[in-house]
């Protein structure tokens, strides 16, 4: 019997952002840029930074695109970055709150609270660097698929950029003039309700705040338009919006983007890629979804659609939103 192989696309800091197509190249060299007028901001040549926003399909690469600016932002332009989701932010700021007896924060009280946040952060990567007493989620860094969440953060560091030559000297630097932290901020529509009825004077109020670098923070946000929550997302892509914020949108990959995808590294199944574009809407990242139903050797498509045959497919993706659906089909 011919040993069955499975199809893995999933984000992680170890892997290389790829240019699929000329839409995917655009939305990397925007957000590069961005990221690159922060730095000018933060060393006194531009008087402004505008947050980037990331927009994409659940599965689109979002995530994926964030850990490519990461490692930009450590390598090359010299700035702790830090990686985290709007959940794990809102806990902090309701702490906070609570503590100070109030229902709801100020653009500007947010931009500051989210400064300490992130330098309480990096000032524990400090503190723990050769200690492996925490998970990485702790300390506002990515997990690595394959590898315990509670590594060190040194060993995280020589892992994922290759080298920790000088990850204490960028955090200390910054923890000293407390100045110049890029906090990426993903999962965003998971809790966007609750972080919009927190904040007064709304989320373009923020931005702005943002934008004008006083805060000493950049913030990079990435989210997913599906479902109900293409109803909030123009708040994101209005016009005023535009003015204060950098949009970049990931596309799904046409079904020949994925054939030669599929064919280049698994030519066995390059010929289900009609099916499983169908099936994932060109979103790779839902390839790992079906991982325990789509095989190479496996000839019958008619079975991914047998949903008492198959409880894969019942996995989610977001709050109540399974992989497929059979009763909209």
């Amino acid at each position: 019997m011919t040993q069955k192989t499975s199809l893995y696309v999933y984000a992680s800091p170890l892997r290389e952002w790829n240019d699929f197509t000329d839409a995917h190249a655009k939305a990397r060299e925007l957000s590069e840029e961005a990221l690159r007028q922060f730095k000018s901001l933060v060393n006194g040549d531009s008087e402004e930074a505008p947050p980037l926003i990331i927009v994409g399909g659940l599965g689109s690469g979002k995530t994926q695109l964030i850990y490519h600016l990461f490692k930009l932002a450590w390598q090359k332009l010299e700035l702790p970055a830090l990686y985290t989701n709007l959940r794990a932010v809102l806990a902090g700021i309701r702490n906070r709150l609570l503590q100070e007896g109030k229902d709801k924060i100020s653009p500007d009280d947010l931009v500051r609270l989210l400064r300490e946040f992130s330098l309480e952060k990096l000032r524990n990567i400090s503190e723990f660097y050769d200690k492996g007493d925490y998970e990485l989620s702790v300390f506002w860094l990515p997990e690595i698929p394959g590898m315990p969440s509670n590594i060190s953060p040194r060993k995280f560091f020589t892992t994922v950029l290759k080298s920790d030559d000088k990850v204490l000297e960028v955090i200390n630097r910054v923890r000293n003039r407390k100045f110049g932290i890029v906090l990426f901020i993903d999962e965003v529509e998971m809790a966007f309700r609750e972080f919009r009825e927190l904040l007064e004077g709304g989320l373009r109020d923020f931005m702005e705040k943002i934008g004008q670098g006083t805060g000493g923070i950049y913030v990079v946000m990435a989210v997913s338009y599906l479902s109900y929550y293409e109803l909030f997302l123009s708040q994101f892509i209005g016009d005023a919006f535009h003015r204060r914020s950098i949009v970049v949108t990931i596309p799904p990959v046409s079904p020949d983007v994925l054939h030669e995808m599929l064919r280049s590294r698994w030519p066995d199944v390059a010929e289900k890629s009609n099916t499983l574009w169908w099936l994932t809407r060109g979103r790779l990242g839902w390839l790992t979804h079906l991982k325990g139903v789509v095989y190479i050797n496996d000839k019958n498509i008619s079975e991914l659609l047998s949903w008492w045959e198959k409880p894969h497919l019942r996995e989610q993706l977001a709050e109540n939103l399974p992989v497929i659906d059979i009763e909209e089909l």
